[in-house]
């Protein structure tokens, strides 16, 4: 499947700094303002199912939402999962996927 539903955001401390993420599990981030970025896939103890949404805090931590796996005895479960995915330290981002 390709990648669709994106959600993108821009550092507004650091513009350089972008994190992107796509349904169902895909997290992108760049370092130079978006010339290049590079990918990694999100995993969670609550499952993926995708609908990403980013934000960062002022510490510069960036932290991905996403629906997390609906459970298929109780129904489509409506609730949100977020994982600290991104730390920027000296300019540079690390995963740390808390």
């Amino acid at each position: 499947m390709q990648p669709e539903e994106p959600s993108i955001l821009v550092d507004p401390k650091n513009t350089d700094h972008m994190v992107g993420g796509t349904n169902i599990n895909n997290m992108y981030y760049s370092t130079d303002g978006g010339f290049t970025w590079q990918h990694e896939e999100l995993t969670s103890t609550y499952g993926v199912w995708g609908d990403p949404a980013i934000i960062v805090d002022t510490a510069g931590a960036y932290y991905f939402f996403h629906l997390r796996t609906h459970n298929r005895v109780h129904g489509s479960i409506a609730s949100f999962a977020r994982k600290r995915i991104l730390l920027a330290e000296h300019g540079i981002m690390v995963p740390i996927w808390d």
